[in-house]
């Protein structure tokens, strides 16, 4: 029982903490920019909402029309699930055509915003966990 009890106190710890996270240079400035000509910036992001909501904050990114999959119901909302992309474009009113998604996993980020018609765009961070997959 004391483990499952240290176990669970490590768990909401983790999910609890504030990230000491930062944008890469030049990233909040691109932000700015697209939103001064009128660009509309989002974000869809899976995992716990807690988890989710303080690294959003920690980026300063909390303003930024944003869905957190795992809040639309479950952990079945999760990408490749097209529901948050669906949401995103009726929130904005644009046609999927004229919406550009930028995603860095090839295995789920990818899957939705083809099927709906979306450009994709495939980010290859040097320092992201994704590294090694090919598309």
């Amino acid at each position: 029982m004391r483990c499952e009890n240290e176990k669970n106190d490590v768990l909401n710890i983790y999910r609890s903490h504030k990230p000491d996270i930062h944008l890469y240079p030049g990233v909040a400035d691109m932000i700015k920019a697209l939103d001064e000509k009128g660009i509309k910036v989002g974000i869809i992001t899976d995992g716990r909402p807690e988890g989710q909501r303080n690294k959003l904050e920690a980026l300063r990114l909390q303003n930024i029309d944003f869905i957190i999959t795992d809040e639309l119901g479950g952990v079945q909302f999760r990408k490749p699930c097209d529901i948050a992309f669906r949401i995103m474009a009726t929130r904005w009113k644009l046609p999927y055509e004229q919406i550009v998604y930028v995603g860095d996993n090839p295995n789920k980020d990818f899957q939705a915003s083809r099927q709906l018609g979306m450009k994709s765009i495939c980010f290859k961070n040097a320092d992201g966990i994704y590294t090694d997959k090919e598309e």
